[in-house]
């Protein structure tokens, strides 16, 4: 795995970690960390159950083993996120009550800790790539001007993830941002067209209200925003239905 690769998957797992706390409103994500023992074994919680949210704020558990019940209820209330489970012998229901003013100082502290691990992430994939430069240096594939260039390389991805982490503790969108372009995956009659230059084309989808508009067209709808702009790593589905024939004809 490259350099960009490994803190790419640094702060998406810091993001993963973010999703597990609570905010006040039900988000199947918080209990992705939760451990169940089953069966001598400790297992996912999402691994035993389907977990949805039939409200903002309630989070419903069905458990593909009626048996588990009792287990799973346990797992939940002994965990740090401070639920309280309804169990009615067929499901589990969690209400999420809304945040005191303590428990929201409590979690951005949680907040804080997260991000601070995440950041320690990155600094430890920076150390080993210097090392692997400085090294690479004394072995003679690199003169001292291209280690150095090279160690800036590094330090500069490095600050980059770590600004992306600091975005995501703050929990919003920079105010110079207009716009992102999201990426466009075409699925054609239930299959994914990734080849042929189909994958990615970005499209301008989503802005802040007053900054953004649509030119006059009937098709292929252009949007146009002010300020800087962003591209999203999520594609957006463009579900093409229509047959053959109505292409063609």
């Amino acid at each position: 795995m490259d350099l960009e690769a490994s803190m790419r998957k640094s702060v998406d797992a810091t993001q993963r970690t973010f999703n597990t706390i609570r905010t006040g409103r039900a988000n199947a994500s918080l209990l992705d960390k939760i451990q169940v023992e089953y069966y001598g074994s400790e297992m996912p919680l999402k691994s035993l159950s389907t977990i949805t949210t039939p409200d903002s704020s309630t989070i419903q558990l069905q458990p593909f083993d009626a048996g588990s019940l009792g287990v799973i209820e346990k797992a939940i209330s002994m965990s740090d996120l401070g639920l309280t489970c309804n169990n009615d012998g067929k499901l589990i229901r969690i209400n999420i009550p809304p945040l005191t003013e303590d428990r929201r100082k409590e979690l951005c502290k949680l907040a804080a800790k997260y991000a601070e691990e995440g950041k320690v992430a990155l600094r430890n994939i920076r150390r080993d790539a210097i090392d692997k430069v400085k090294k690479q240096e004394k072995d003679g594939e690199y003169s001292e001007d291209q280690s150095r260039d090279e160690q800036d390389k590094v330090q500069k991805l490095t600050d980059k993830y770590i600004a992306e982490i600091e975005k995501l503790l703050a929990g919003g969108v920079a105010a110079d941002i207009g716009g992102f372009y999201i990426p466009r995956l075409v699925h054609f009659h239930g299959r994914a067209l990734k080849h042929g230059g189909m994958y990615p084309i970005y499209h301008m989808r989503l802005f802040r209200a007053g900054r953004g508009r649509c030119e006059a067209r009937k098709y292929d709808q252009h949007f146009q925003t002010q300020g800087r702009t962003e591209k999203l790593r999520h594609p957006m589905i463009d579900d093409i239905r229509l047959s053959f024939g109505e292409w063609t004809a």
